[in-house]
């Protein structure tokens, strides 16, 4: 997450696209990428947010 937000910040897109090898997993979002490092507000990290699966 920390590589994807920086990767984020420098281009200024608020929209990633996931590859791995070539192959397209998924597409994040600037909003997914802060839910998952931000602190909610009880200080506790958004760890268990659920993925889509791939078909």
């Amino acid at each position: 997450m920390d590589e994807a937000l920086a990767r984020m910040r420098a281009t200024n897109a608020h929209l990633a696209v996931i590859r791995a090898d070539g192959d397209v997993l998924g597409v994040v979002t600037l909003a997914d990428v802060l839910a998952r490092v931000l602190p909610t507000d009880d200080g506790t990290l958004r760890r268990g947010t659920s993925r889509p699966t791939l078909p």
